[in-house]
């Protein structure tokens, strides 16, 4: 099992998280900041939610059909891999 980025649409990336996890796909990364005085949730990486799954087992065709999400950022045609620490 792997980490992997997976592009949203615009402002969609709390909707794809809350699809993975009703789903129960991938664990699941949604990283936020919260406004102080709006109280409004912001993505702390706009576009981007990260999930953690076993590609090989669940294929690829999950995530690029997944309402709300663009699919996985790729090089060429291999998904790339987020290390778990840096």
């Amino acid at each position: 099992m792997n980490w992997y980025a997976l592009r949203g649409k615009p402002h969609k990336e709390a909707t794809v998280q809350q699809r993975l996890q009703a789903r129960q796909l991938a664990e699941v990364y949604y990283p936020s900041l919260t406004h102080p005085r709006s109280k409004k949730e912001k993505p702390y990486f706009p576009g981007y939610v990260f999930v953690k799954t076993d590609l090989q087992a669940l294929g690829r065709n999950v995530f690029e059909w997944l309402p709300g999400a663009r699919g996985l950022v790729r090089f060429g045609d291999e998904a790339a891999v987020v290390p778990e620490c840096l």
